[in-house]
Order: structure tokens, then C-alpha cells, then sequence
């Protein structure tokens, strides 16, 4: 990756937690978060599951 593309990857997430998307004021990235949270309740690997890759 160059120098360039790492600039650009770095300032794409700075975009998504920047950018309130949500009436709650959350940013995408931080409702990515709590969705990403949520699925590992009770300690559930859903990395492995058929809705992984979807």
C-alpha cells in the first residue's frame, strides 16, 4: 500500500466517525460498533456463521 492510499484508507474511517448519520447523533462508525458488540453477546463467535461473510 502506498503512502498515498494508506492518507486516503486513514481519512475514509476519520470520515465515517466524523459523519453523523443516526437522529441519536451516533456516527456510522460507532453504530458499526455497538452492532459488531452486540453480536458477540453471551460469548457467541459469530465470525464462524453462515451471516458472517453477508
Amino acid at each position: 500500500m502506498s503512502q498515498g492510499e494508506r492518507d486516503r484508507l486513514i481519512a475514509a474511517i476519520r470520515a465515517l466517525d466524523t459523519t453523523k448519520f443516526y437522529g441519536d447523533g451516533v456516527s456510522y462508525w460507532d453504530k458499526q460498533e455497538d452492532i459488531h458488540k452486540d453480536a458477540h453477546v453471551g460469548g457467541v463467535d459469530v465470525h464462524g456463521g453462515l451471516g458472517f461473510v453477508p
